[in-house]
């Protein structure tokens, strides 16, 4: 899964000790998407960068280190999830 790999990669870590623990918040991230009104086919879509730039900062917010650091990373991932509930990924107007 590429976008494991990107989570793996973006927080350092080069074990598998917690694939499965980031695949269950890989999921969670995209069903969060989904009912924050992210159409299922873009929240699933392992070729869009904004949602798996999104995914990333999701799994680092609930592997944070601080609360400060989650803090932050909850912002971010508000942003996120915003712009991509409000984007058209379809190449529509």
């Amino acid at each position: 899964m590429a976008v494991l790999d990107d989570v793996k990669t973006a927080m350092r870590i080069r074990h598998e000790a917690l694939d499965d623990l980031l695949t269950k918040q890989i999921a969670t991230a995209r069903a969060e998407m989904v009912r924050a009104g992210v159409p299922e086919d873009v929240a699933n879509d392992d070729d869009n960068m904004c949602v798996a730039d999104a995914i990333i900062t999701f799994c680092q917010m609930r592997n944070a280190d601080t609360i400060q650091e989650s803090e932050q990373y909850s912002k971010s991932w508000q942003y996120q999830l915003d712009c991509i509930r409000k984007s058209t990924f379809d190449g529509g107007d």
